[in-house]
């Protein structure tokens, strides 16, 4: 079986979750179904939340929810949500969610270091916020 990091139909637009737990479960449900990730992953994410605050905030209104991975990343994955409205997280907010699975270090700063590179100016970030879902799904496909 093929295991694609990313596909288009994972990066979406929705307003249908209204808080964090849910946009984790909006974005890791594809990941568990098509198993790259066990449904522990997303409780690792929101543990970690509560031990180390809301690090994966990086800039204003985007999120790169992730956690170390165990034995609960089976295979490198990303899914991908934008919403009209920022969604709290602890202190801070976000309304662009990139949900990283990675499976050891090496793939995490990988993977870190290709999203830094999309969203490492004002500029690109209020573009990622604000494109057209096309744009943003040609932007995240030509990372991965």
């Amino acid at each position: 079986m093929d295991f694609p990091i990313l596909t288009v139909n994972r990066i979406t637009e929705s307003n249908i979750p209204k808080n964090f737990s849910e946009v984790l479960n909006y974005l890791g449900k594809p990941l568990i179904q098509s198993g790259y990730i066990n449904a522990s992953y997303i409780d690792a994410i929101e543990k970690s939340l509560e031990k180390n605050g809301p690090y994966f905030v990086l800039a204003p209104d985007i999120a790169l929810p992730h956690a170390t991975a165990t034995d609960n990343v089976k295979h490198l994955g990303v899914s991908v949500l934008r919403m009209d409205e920022s969604i709290q997280i602890g202190d801070l907010s976000a309304r662009l969610f990139i949900f990283l699975a990675t499976s050891n270090a090496e793939e995490h700063l990988t993977l870190l270091t290709k999203m830094v590179d999309i969203m490492d100016t004002q500029e690109k970030q209020e573009h990622l916020l604000r494109c057209d879902i096309e744009v943003l799904q040609e932007i995240m496909m030509s990372i991965v």
